[in-house]
């Protein structure tokens, strides 16, 4: 049986320097492009029917042999994966063609959602070589062009103790700059026959030890007179001790006075072996995303150090993004896990799995002066940009340093070296990706996504990368993580505010982003309701400075559209000071007043729409403001009378179902101006018109106004 190697990187180069006393090596360009590249053996099938699976060997007999009557050829049953998938054997190794023709057969069963090539994936590699004053890559860009500004973001958080980054790559080795910083992990490595471990090279298969005991490929191996042919086709190459690498920049111990410095200080890594000799399995990487993000996987026990951030350095072939990788990404993110991918070595467009997968931070890589990496992959699945070293000669330390082992074959002594690639530039953002959740940990992954590249820097003048080529710049860690720490200061809840000593004027609140929308409802010095506005940037994350602004002329409750106008840019200042995210101090021309969270109801909803401003988005200058609280709804809409002046109505009762809300518009008058001292305001009309609102997500929705007009209501994004 033969094992293909299909590495991405066209020609990566060795450059190794230790600093214990040793000759400078410096290897000869090595092509990794394997004979065999683009075949397999095996197949991912995922089926429609859960229930399909679990019987016998994981797969009923007959189901298996409907399988291969749909395929045309003969398939067995390997084991069954996390994710509802089943691994399938083919009858005899196939190319890509091949077995591409034999899924497309299998999707034609109504019963499969998919079927792939379990293809295999590789370490992203151009290695080279020497301490901490060397790390140039950890550098303010005003040091260094194509640092990541790394100290600024260690003034606010060097990492918290109790998060985990998961390294699936080659395994790891023990080394003194590694000791203390690694939890339990696993080897997802499984065996290439029963009995046979040749792919493992640890005497087993799965199984929870994830040292890395060598990847190297003799030249007997590869020419196939070894281990029976197995290995046929694979490159000729030392160890790489790839892993260990990638783990040391994510976290090498760090302030310890000895060896290199780690991105994060205080969180571990998981370390999760996938990689073997020759690469590693689709299938075996699958399972253990799932597994380092706390997912189940049959067989294997659970996690009990699930990770936040997932670090992915690891790649091949050029056919997107397959529906597996996509599948697995999509529960990953879902469990709360960022997921880090390298963007391939072969100065190409970046289009493989899992580096152009939706939901993935694509990491490209450059140099020290900020341009692109002569070798990085690029394009428009790239999200953002990192260091990944660019080494000239072997005497250049222009590589990434961090942990590595002297061995050529088998693990020998601890060192450190300069190696390059996208495989080092993604540690740099997974592991700066984890200082964010140490410093705020209710962050999303499409939010550290948002952040990360909001906060890249620009590349620097004569960067032969761009915002086409290496995606939103370069990372800059102080930026991420200070932003990342503001998101986490306390802010405003989004809904409905008071003071309740001055009931019948209400305020409405929403910052999204960095932006506050805010509604003032309160009554005019001819008594009629009126209402005022306020927008833009915060000053921080619990303070807001603007000023308040009056529309006229605009759309009335049961009108046709009319657009409405400015009629004040500046009717005064107002301040909004939160103490926490229910309470806050309001000033403006009234002066100031404390308020607070309004809340008219209790329990949870049985269905929760968004809370906030939901408008229709053909006929702005007229909004609603919406918000359930237990089973009941208040809402308010602004608008305009017939005079052209603005008003608002209220409505306030039980949903008639969790999606359905059934009232009357209430209007209110004579109560506290913007100035003026305290009075209590007036129902002046009970009935000003019926409203329905049905709910058909949590941020559409159909209103239904006086005289039986309906409108689309969607949640406004400011």
């Amino acid at each position: 049986m033969n094992k293909l190697n299909n590495w991405l990187a066209a020609g990566l180069t060795l450059f190794l320097l230790l600093f214990t006393p040793s000759p400078q090596l410096l290897a000869a360009e090595i092509s990794l492009q394997p004979k065999l590249a683009k075949t397999t053996e095996r197949l991912i099938v995922k089926l429609r029917d859960p229930a399909a699976a679990g019987q016998v060997h994981g797969l009923s007999s007959d189901r298996l042999h409907g399988l291969s009557v749909k395929a045309g050829v003969t398939l067995s049953y390997q084991r069954a994966m996390a994710g509802n998938l089943q691994l399938l054997k083919l009858p005899r190794r196939m190319n890509l063609a091949e077995a591409q023709t034999v899924t497309r057969r299998l999707q034609a069963d109504p019963g499969v959602v998919y079927a792939e090539p379990d293809q295999i994936k590789f370490p992203r590699l151009v290695p080279n070589d020497t301490g901490y004053s060397n790390q140039w890559h950890y550098k303010a860009p005003t040091d260094e062009t194509g640092g990541t500004n790394l100290p600024g973001a260690w003034d606010i958080t060097t990492g918290s103790p109790g998060l985990t980054v998961a390294v699936i790559d080659s395994g790891i080795l023990p080394h003194a700059d590694l000791a203390g910083r690694t939890t339990s992990g696993y080897d997802f490595v499984s065996e290439d026959a029963p009995g046979v471990f040749l792919s493992a090279n640890d005497g087993n298969g799965r199984d929870p030890d994830p040292t890395d005991p060598g990847d190297w490929i003799s030249s007997e191996e590869s020419l196939g007179t070894a281990a029976g042919g197995f290995f046929s086709g694979c490159s000729v190459s030392d160890s790489d001790w790839h892993g260990t690498h990638v783990a040391g920049t994510i976290a090498a111990a760090t302030n310890n006075g000895a060896g290199v410095a780690g991105v994060n200080w205080g969180s571990k890594v998981l370390p999760v072996r996938v990689l073997g000799k020759c690469g590693g399995y689709d299938s075996d990487i699958l399972d253990a995303m799932r597994w380092a993000a706390g997912l189940s996987v049959p067989g294997v026990p659970s996690n009990p150090n699930p990770a936040r951030v997932l670090n992915m350095s690891l790649g091949g072939g050029s056919s997107g993004c397959s529906a597996a990788y996509q599948d697995a990404i999509n529960q990953v993110n879902a469990a709360g896990a960022v997921v880090v991918a390298a963007a391939g070595n072969g100065n190409t467009v970046s289009n493989s799995s899992p580096d152009s997968c939706n939901g993935v931070i694509n990491v490209a890589a450059t140099n020290r002066f900020g341009g692109k990496a002569s070798y990085s992959n690029f394009g428009d699945k790239v999200a953002l940009s990192a260091p990944g070293g660019e080494a000239f000669s072997n005497f250049d330390p222009n590589g990434i340093l961090s942990t590595y082992n002297t061995g050529t074959t088998t693990p020998a002594a601890d060192t450190y070296a300069y190696l390059q690639g996208t495989s080092f530039a993604a540690p740099h953002v997974a592991g700066i990706a984890s200082l964010m959740l140490s410093a705020n940990p209710n962050l999303n992954p499409a939010q550290v996504r948002s952040i990360l590249q909001s906060t890249a820097r620009i590349f620097p003048p004569g960067s032969t990368c761009n915002t086409n080529l290496c995606g939103a710049g370069i990372v800059n860690a102080a930026a991420a993580v200070a932003q990342a720490r503001d998101l986490a200061s306390p802010g405003p809840q989004t809904g409905w505010w008071w003071n309740p000593a001055q009931s019948g004027r209400g305020f409405t609140i929403e910052v999204s982003g960095n932006n506050m929308f805010m509604a003032g409802y309160l009554y005019a010095d001819d008594g009629r309701a009126t209402w005022l506005v306020s927008t833009g940037p915060m000053t921080s994350s619990n303070l807001y400075s603007g000023k308040l602004l009056s529309f006229g002329g605009g759309q009335t409750l049961s009108g046709t559209f009319k657009s409405n106008t400015l009629t004040n840019g500046d009717v005064g200042n107002i301040t909004l000071q939160f103490i926490d995210a229910t309470h806050g101090t309001l000033t403006w021309p009234g002066g100031a007043i404390p308020i607070e969270r309004f809340i008219f109801s209790s329990g949870t909803p049985t269905f929760q729409p968004e809370t906030g401003w939901w408008w229709n988005e053909a006929e702005s200058g007229r909004g609603f403001a919406i918000e359930i609280q237990g089973n009941t709804l208040f809402m308010a809409g602004y608008m305009y009378d017939d005079s052209g002046n603005p008003v608002w109505y209220v409505t306030e009762g039980a949903m008639a179902t969790p999606t359905l809300y059934q009232n009357a518009w209430l209007q209110f008058a004579n109560g506290q101006t913007l100035t003026g001292p305290f009075k209590q305001n007036q129902l002046i009309n009970g009935n000003a018109g019926g409203i329905t609102l049905q709910f058909n997500s949590s941020t559409t929705a159909t209103l239904t106004l006086p005289g039986g007009r309906r409108i689309p209501l969607t949640r406004f994004r400011f």
